[in-house]
Formats: structure tokens, C-alpha cells, sequence
């Protein structure tokens, strides 16, 4: 999702929209990287890779956090 709309972002070759493009890719893919470290921390913290048992509150926050920069939710909306 986030590779197919860079090119629709960057279509017109305005300096604003490079920006926006290179904000909205590396925004997108910072919250990947935490969505995938919170998986990780939360597998080793419970020894499952089971999401849907997510009781420590480490791995729960940054799965929320993740989630909210990857809709753009306030204050995470910086892309936009």
C-alpha cells in the first residue's frame, strides 16, 4: 500500500510534493519498523507469537503507537 501511492504523491514534480512523498515513505516506514520490533518484543516478552495475547503493556503501547502513525492520527499526522 504505502510503495503503490508514493508515485501518485510525486506525480506532479513540485517541490512540495517530493517532500510530502519522502515525509509520507519515511513516516510509513518507521511506524513498520515499530509495529515489527513490538511483535518481536511482545513474542520474546510472552513466548508466543500469538497478537492477540498481548498482556504487557510495553508491546500493546507501541502497536498503538505504530497503528496511529500509520492512519495519521493527531498528533501523528505530520505526513498529511
Amino acid at each position: 500500500n504505502t510503495l503503490a501511492i508514493i508515485p501518485l504523491m510525486a506525480q506532479h514534480h513540485h517541490p512540495r510534493a517530493v517532500e510530502a512523498t519522502t515525509k509520507y515513505f519515511l513516516t510509513q516506514a518507521a511506524a513498520a519498523a515499530t509495529l515489527l520490533f513490538a511483535s518481536v518484543t511482545n513474542a520474546w516478552l510472552t513466548g508466543q507469537w500469538e497478537i492477540q495475547q498481548i498482556t504487557h503493556p510495553l508491546p500493546s503501547t507501541m502497536i498503538t503507537l505504530a497503528l496511529a502513525l500509520k492512519i495519521g492520527l493527531a498528533p501523528l499526522h505530520a505526513w498529511l
